[in-house]
């Protein structure tokens, strides 16, 4: 009998010592939950369901090659999967005409105030590594840069 109750210790050891030393692996990039808050800061602008407040991805500093694009009609957005990305370049723009689309004439900034107009800035790349949780605050001002086509 002593000798099942001397397993069973040494097994609850076991246990115990892995689930303490599996709480230790910070540095293991596979064990981090990053995500992306985006606050934006409206100036003169309230969005609506027809007039939204849009967050464009993109894959290079140039505004070209959207990948995602995200909707709100707040003044947050959140994106927990950030993970499978290293770095990427963000735009918001206020739809005026709620076609869903940056047209010509929509209050457009990208992040770190890059404008796209009078003359088009690059993008600012946001870095992710370490993956950690990421807060950006974006200004969008009714009379402030807007998209040029």
């Amino acid at each position: 009998m002593k000798r099942m109750k001397t397993i069973g210790v040494f097994f609850a050891c076991i246990l115990l010592f892995s689930s303490i030393n599996s709480c230790q692996k910070y540095d293991d990039l596979s064990d981090q939950n990053p995500m992306l808050v985006v606050d934006v800061q409206l100036i003169g602008i309230t969005p609506t369901d027809a007039n939204k407040i849009y967050l464009i991805y993109y894959n290079s500093s140039d505004w070209t090659e959207q990948w995602l694009v995200q909707s709100t009609t707040g003044t947050q957005f959140f994106n927990p999967v950030v993970l499978s990305y290293s770095s990427m370049y963000l735009a918001v723009f206020y739809d005026l005409n709620g076609n869903t689309v940056p047209d010509s004439g929509d209050p457009c900034i990208g992040y770190n105030n890059a404008a796209h107009s009078p003359v088009v800035e690059p993008l600012t790349q946001i870095q992710f590594l370490p993956l950690e949780i990421k807060q950006i605050t974006i200004t969008l001002d009714i009379a402030g840069p807007v998209y040029l086509p």
